[in-house]
């Protein structure tokens, strides 16, 4: 359960104290954003049924100047947003090609960082024109969920504006590569600490890429050439 709260001492203890009083166990806490005096909490909670659900969330919204942003039920294996991260690197640094590196990133993407689909695609040229579907550049090096079209993706990678019809989206880049990773969910926008995510798991993918491609051996013998003919 996501809440903005004021950013001041005593809010998230009332918080807290709501969420036991409708009998929820708060298994963790996690800080997403902090600005203009709020501050939006992600609470992880163990609660008994739908009706102690409904009982939750009403106690917080009575807590003044609360906002419950978002409320996502998620399986028992996801309630350690840190865990999750690291999970999730060591499978990428495991991965022994590059075709099963990028499937990895965008199937365990999208479960670290809670998205419904998740795409890798080759990074498109900077142009200010919006492209048509025959200018893209083919399909994505791999994807997993109900992704928007190649174009649409291309276009808002090159912008850096527009919305997904039916939700929002965030991008990394994955320098070496030449490669974007992009991943979207309905409704509930992507904060801070989940875009420092989804770039951290994007550089780890880039860092790997250059080891199985021999991308960092050239570069280090490039550098040591330039020494001796100096």
């Amino acid at each position: 359960m996501r809440v903005f709260l004021p950013d001041k001492p005593g809010s998230l203890g009332s918080v807290a104290s709501r969420i036991g009083a409708a009998g929820g166990d708060v298994t963790g806490i996690e800080i997403l954003d902090r600005s203009d005096g709020l501050v939006l909490d992600e609470f992880m909670l163990d609660l008994a049924d739908d009706e102690q659900f409904e009982l939750v969330v009403g106690e917080v919204s009575k807590v003044a100047g609360t906002f419950v942003e978002d409320v996502r039920r998620l399986p028992r294996y996801m309630t350690d947003a840190k865990a999750d991260v690291l999970d999730t690197a060591a499978v990428l640094v495991a991965q022994t090609s590059v075709e099963d590196l990028l499937s990895s990133l965008v199937t365990h993407g999208i479960l670290t960082l809670g998205a419904k689909w998740a795409a890798v695609l080759r990074k498109p040229p900077s142009l200010p024109s919006q492209p048509s579907a025959s200018e893209s550049s083919g399909s994505p090096l791999a994807s997993v969920g109900l992704c928007p079209s190649q174009s649409w993706l291309e276009s808002f990678v090159r912008t850096g504006s527009g919305r997904e019809p039916d939700g929002i989206v965030a991008v990394a880049e994955l320098e070496a590569a030449n490669l974007v990773l992009a991943i979207g969910r309905p409704g509930c926008p992507f904060r801070g600490r989940e875009h420092k995510q989804l770039t951290s798991l994007a550089r780890i993918a880039d860092y790997h890429w250059r080891g199985l491609t021999g991308t960092w051996v050239w570069k280090m013998s490039g550098s040591r050439n330039n020494r001796n003919s100096a």
